[in-house]
């Protein structure tokens, strides 16, 4: 680059040294080599370019050579020395390789900048995109130890892939081929994205992190380019695969049309997302805050809205094969509101492979179109102090006839079911029941708020539920006659099990449905009543005491 070049893109105008000055011609330096150079641009000065370099005469360095800068930026071999001679010029370097010394960032019409940030990436590990845009149009790729991307305020990366994308394709990729070393210690920090396409065939992201271990992607934002109204049908924001660890934290994602954050699976575990906020994933397919079918996942403080669901815990496979199950996965404090769908989907998409081990605590679903949290199918799952309140179906729907086998091992634990069934004319529970094995239901309340009439409900299914517990619910402000338990027209009750409930009504007036054993106290009598015969159905209810 300090020789002289034909391409304009590779020639400095200006070159000085101290204390005298520096004159290019003919292809050759006139007399020795100066100790110092100070250029003042990458093509012409004020570029971003400009800086200070030092020669080493002894030095044999391979310049950091490319098609884009054929004599090197960090180091310059000079024109038209052999590589065999000796002495280069070195760039002085305190800190990160700013893209812009590569040429990056000059705006020019109809140049992207992939070639410069290539370049840099390929050159040095800590890498520094100062404030200003950048276009990538083929993405650009690293598989460095220890690589840092980091973004300055203001840093914006516009990805504008060609049409049609091709398959695959990622504005920023970080991976090795599986079955190698992992990447160790990747960090993508400070950056904003700006998405104009994407592929319509198999899946492409804007940042894809593959193979890595401690992994670091934070203070991210990435957002669709709402000016162009067709959104690709296969583009995630960010996503972690392929045997992947670590934390993606303080990152927005808006409008992208798939998974806003997406967790793979083939062995990617041992992921924190803290902080994030995604919304408007609303495209044809999918269109998920969040997608987890890894392993040993905490997710945090995180707000998913607008979506078409809010997250999606799943088992997931193609063909005949198995690819990833979201297992030992906890979820807390956060909050999915207003998708389009529900708000936390648990379930599968490949026969029997269900997520294992959920824990969702202290989240709150609120105002999603179908039900708040749905359980299709799932092992071990676990719903803590959780707020489930105006959704469109049901609060809390858990059922056994997904795709994904049986679901059983539910503990619903101090949840808040109110308001729900505000989109259903069928008037849906707080809480539906269908063909679950082994749930229990203990605190917490489910009552009646605007259409939501019904407290827990049995629904039809093709088979039975069994071993059902219900403790110390609240349900006081329900309506009388559909206040706890009531089963669908035709639907079987819980087979066994043992209900302990506390209710102003009569069980027997009510046709509560209940295991044998059961009892229920009429809070506005004092009555205590015994489930003493007749299977699960509402008859058999024996009045113990009467209220002194």
């Amino acid at each position: 680059m300090l020789g002289p070049s034909s391409n304009d893109d590779n020639f400095f105008p200006a070159l000085y040294t101290y204390p005298g000055n520096l004159v290019q011609n003919g292809g050759s330096w006139q007399g020795e080599y100066p100790r110092l150079v100070y250029v003042f641009g990458f093509a012409s000065p004020g570029d971003g370019g400009e800086g200070l370099y030092i020669w080493d005469p002894d030095s044999l360095t391979a310049p950091d050579a490319s098609t884009h800068a054929p004599s090197g930026v960090l180091v310059v071999q000079p024109n038209p020395m052999p590589s065999t001679s000796k002495g280069r010029f070195r760039r002085v370097v305190d800190g990160p390789v700013n893209v812009r010394w590569f040429g990056a960032g000059r705006g020019l019409a109809g140049v992207s900048d992939d070639a410069p940030i290539q370049h840099a990436m390929d050159a040095a590990t800590e890498i520094y995109f100062p404030p200003g845009t950048y276009t990538l149009t083929a993405g650009v790729l690293t598989s460095r130890d220890n690589v840092c991307l980091r973004g300055g305020p203001g840093a914006l990366i516009i990805w504008d892939p060609p049409t049609p994308t091709p398959d695959y394709a990622c504005a920023v990729a970080v991976y090795r081929n599986s079955g190698t070393e992992r990447v160790q210690r990747p960090v993508i920090s400070g950056l904003s994205f700006l998405a104009r396409g994407g592929p319509n065939g198999n899946s492409g992201s804007i940042i894809q992190v593959n193979n890595c271990e401690q992994a670091l992607i934070e203070n991210v934002r990435i957002q669709w380019d709402s000016s162009i109204q067709s959104k690709p049908s296969q583009l995630d924001g960010i996503t972690f695969a392929m045997g992947t660890s670590g934390s993606i934290c303080n990152c927005v994602v808006d409008g992208i049309p798939k998974v806003g954050i997406y967790l793979s699976g083939s062995g990617t575990s041992n992921i924190r997302v803290a902080d994030c906020e995604v919304m408007r994933a609303n495209g044809q397919i999918g269109g998920a805050g969040i997608s987890v079918a890894a392993t040993d996942v905490q997710i945090s403080n995180c707000h998913c809205h607008d979506n078409n669901f809010g997250i999606v815990l799943a088992g997931v496979g193609t063909g005949q094969a198995p690819i990833g199950m979201a297992k030992r996965v906890r979820v807390t404090g956060c909050e999915f509101a207003k998708n389009h769908v529900h708000g936390i989907s648990i379930g599968s998409t490949f026969p029997n492979f269900s997520p294992y081990d959920i824990q969702l605590h202290g989240v709150s679903c609120v105002e999603n179109g179908s039900n708040g949290i749905n359980i299709d199918a799932g092992y071990s799952v676990l719903v803590a102090d959780a707020k489930v309140m105006g959704n469109g179906v049901c609060g809390i729907a858990v059922a056994g006839s997904g795709n994904g086998g049986p679901t059983q091992g539910v503990d619903i634990i101090d949840c808040v079911v109110e308001g729900n069934s505000r989109n259903d004319a069928t008037t849906a529970p707080g809480i539906g029941i269908r063909c679950v094995n082994d749930i229990t239901i203990r605190g917490g309340s489910v009552r009646q708020a605007g259409t939501q009439l019904l407290g827990i409900q049995f629904l039809f299914g093709a088979g039975a539920n069994s071993n059902i517990r219900i403790h110390d619910v609240d349900v006081d402000n329900a309506v009388l006659q559909n206040a706890f338990v009531v089963t669908w027209p035709n639907a079987p009750e819980a087979a066994s099990g043992h209900f302990q409930i506390a209710h102003a009504g009569n069980p027997m007036a009510s046709t509560f449905a209940a295991p044998v054993g059961s009892q229920l106290i009429d809070t506005a009598t004092g009555n205590v009543y015994l489930k003493v015969s007749g299977d699960s159905g509402p008859t058999g209810w024996k009045r113990l005491a009467f209220a002194s």
